[in-house]
């Protein structure tokens, strides 16, 4: 399983896997999420930044699943936002999420945030369990429930030294 970063070419398959994962979202909460067309168009600034990075995870040639993440170049050491982390559902349970967590962490070191919908319990239950895994190897890790905007937030700190290894 690899994580590549997005070319230009690879941009209209992020935007039908993203799509998909918004209405799944969507359904799961019993609301539609709001404003997908202007979701899926920000993703244009994804290729000019150099902050934003997406990501396709491919396994035996074929995308499985995607990141959004934001970095913080400012910051020492960087910081990392996944603000989307998702596997296509016809993949999942395979450890593909598992592995490609695994992978951004070792490729690109620093401080890493990513927060879960408190409502979606699979992805609570992968969250929670891929934090407590990657916090025996890294140097600080949190968790902390917002129960105003039913998120839980994650953090953990990958020192470049060390790494981390699923």
């Amino acid at each position: 399983m690899d994580v590549e970063v997005v070319s230009p070419r690879q941009l209209p398959l992020l935007r039908g896997l993203l799509r998909t994962h918004y209405l799944e979202m969507g359904a799961m909460l019993s609301r539609p999420v709001p404003r997908i067309d202007d979701r899926l168009r920000r993703l244009d600034a994804y290729q000019a930044s150099r902050t934003r990075v997406p990501c396709l995870f491919v396994r035996d040639d074929l995308p499985v699943g995607f990141a959004l993440v934001h970095r913080d170049a400012t910051d020492a050491p960087q910081t990392h936002e996944i603000v989307e982390f998702a596997v296509a559902a016809q993949h999942r349970r395979r450890g593909i999420g598992a592995a490609a967590l695994s992978a951004m962490l070792q490729r690109w070191p620093g401080r890493w945030r990513w927060r879960c919908h408190a409502h979606n319990r699979t992805a609570l239950a992968f969250w929670n369990t891929q934090t407590r895994q990657h916090a025996a190897q890294t140097s600080r890790c949190a968790a902390a429930r917002d129960e105003k905007d039913a998120h839980v937030d994650y953090e953990i700190w990958v020192d470049r030294r060390r790494g981390t290894s699923a």
